[in-house]
C-alpha cells in the first residue's frame, strides 16, 4: 500500500483520540490590531480620525463577537472532529483569510461567520444586500461583498494545498457562511439552492455536521493526517499588520491638541456666520465659501479665519470678485493669499 493511501481513502478510518471537537488553533479574542486601534484611540486628539478609529475597533468587536458565537456552537458539537479559528495562509502568492476550518474524518469545513448590523437579502443573481434602519428610522439599502465568493476563494487555495503539499484532490471541502447575529433577518428564498445550502444561523451548526456526517459516507482522513493538516495550516499562519496610521491619514500633528482644536474651530466658524451673518441673501455662494474654507483649512490642518474671517465672507459678496485685480482689492486679500486661493474663490464667483 503506497503511502498516499495510507494517508486517505481509508474507508475503514476512524478518529481514535478525538471523540469531541477539539480545537488545534484556539479561538481568542486578544487581537494585536485591536490593542494597536486601541492605544490609537487612547492617544489621539483630532476627533474626526478619532471617531474613524473608534468605529473600526466597533467593527472588529463585532467581528469577533460573531467568531466567539460560532466557537461557542462548535465546541458544543457532539461529533468529533478538529477545528482551528483565525488562520490567514499565504501559498504561492495567494492568501486566505479564514474565520474557521474543521476537519472531520470524512470532509474539511470552511466556514465564514458574519454578524452584520440588520437584516440581509440575497437575490436571485446571489447578491447580498444588506438592509438596516438609520437613527431616523428611515430603511436604508447597500449591496455587501458576497461572503460566498469570498469563501469559494478560501476553499481553492484549501484545496491547492490539500492536493501540492498532502497529494491528494478528491477530498470534499465544504463552504459554510454563518450569520451569527440572532436578530437578523435572512431572506434567501429568491438565491439559488447551491447559494441556500451554504448559509445557516450559528444555532444550526451542530445539525449542519452531523447530517453532513451522515450523508458522506466515505471516511477519508486517518487521525495522524488530519492533525498533520491541522498543525501544517496553524504553522503556517501569518497574522496581518495593518498599518492604521497610513490608512486613516493620521499625522504627528493629529496626537496634539491644536489639531482637535482646530477641526472644532471649523465648525464654530461656519456655526457662528451661518447665525449671524446673511448678505443680501446670497446663500448659496456664502455657503460655498464657507465649503471652501472648511476643506482647505481640514486638508492644510490650519485654522479656519488664516484663510479668510467671516468679515471677509461679507466683504468678497460685496464685492463679487471676477479677476485677480478685483479680488486683490478686497480687504484682507494681500498677494499671497490671493496667489494660493484665488482661483479657487474666484470659481465661486464666476
Amino acid at each position: 500500500m503506497g503511502f498516499i493511501s495510507k494517508l486517505f481513502n481509508i474507508e475503514s478510518s476512524q478518529f481514535k483520540t478525538i471523540t469531541k471537537p477539539k480545537a488545534i488553533k484556539e479561538f481568542s479574542t486578544e487581537n494585536d490590531n485591536l490593542k494597536i486601534l486601541d492605544e490609537l484611540l487612547s492617544k489621539l486628539k483630532n476627533d474626526e480620525k478619532k471617531d474613524r478609529v473608534s468605529k473600526e475597533i466597533k467593527a472588529m468587536k463585532r467581528g469577533l463577537q460573531g467568531e466567539k458565537t460560532v466557537d461557542f456552537e462548535l465546541k458544543n458539537c457532539i461529533s468529533p472532529f478538529i477545528y482551528l479559528h483565525d488562520i490567514r495562509i499565504e501559498y504561492d502568492g495567494l492568501t486566505a483569510q479564514i474565520d474557521y476550518l474543521v476537519i472531520t474524518k470524512k470532509y474539511i469545513c470552511v466556514i465564514e461567520a458574519k454578524q452584520l448590523l440588520g437584516d440581509v437579502n440575497i437575490n436571485s443573481d446571489g447578491e447580498f444586500i444588506r438592509v438596516y434602519k438609520n437613527r431616523n428610522g428611515y430603511e436604508n439599502k447597500e449591496g455587501m461583498p458576497s461572503p460566498i465568493e469570498q469563501n469559494k476563494k478560501h476553499i481553492n487555495l484549501v484545496k491547492r494545498i490539500i492536493n501540492e503539499i498532502f497529494g491528494c484532490n478528491s477530498i470534499p471541502v465544504k463552504s459554510l457562511v454563518i450569520m451569527a447575529n440572532p436578530k437578523a433577518i435572512i431572506r434567501k428564498k429568491y438565491a439559488s439552492q447551491e447559494i441556500q445550502d451554504q448559509i445557516i444561523r450559528s444555532e444550526k451548526l451542530g445539525n449542519y455536521i452531523e447530517n453532513l456526517d451522515k450523508e458522506l459516507k466515505k471516511a477519508v482522513f486517518k487521525e495522524e493526517t488530519a492533525f498533520k493538516i491541522a498543525n501544517y495550516l496553524k504553522e503556517k499562519h501569518i497574522p496581518i499588520k495593518i498599518d492604521y496610521e497610513a490608512k486613516f491619514g493620521i499625522s504627528e500633528q493629529d496626537f496634539h491638541e491644536e489639531s482637535s482644536f482646530a477641526a472644532k474651530e471649523i465648525n464654530e466658524e461656519d456655526e457662528s456666520y451661518s447665525n449671524d451673518i446673511n448678505v443680501n441673501g446670497e446663500l448659496e455662494i456664502i455657503n460655498k465659501l464657507k465649503k471652501f474654507r472648511t476643506e482647505t483649512a481640514k486638508k492644510e490642518k490650519i485654522r479656519p479665519f488664516m484663510i479668510f474671517k467671516n468679515e471677509q465672507i461679507d466683504e468678497l459678496i460685496k464685492a463679487k470678485p471676477k479677476t485677480k485685480e478685483q479680488l486683490l482689492a478686497v480687504r484682507g486679500f494681500g498677494e499671497i493669499k490671493a496667489q494660493k486661493y484665488g482661483e479657487e474663490i474666484l470659481n465661486i464667483f464666476n
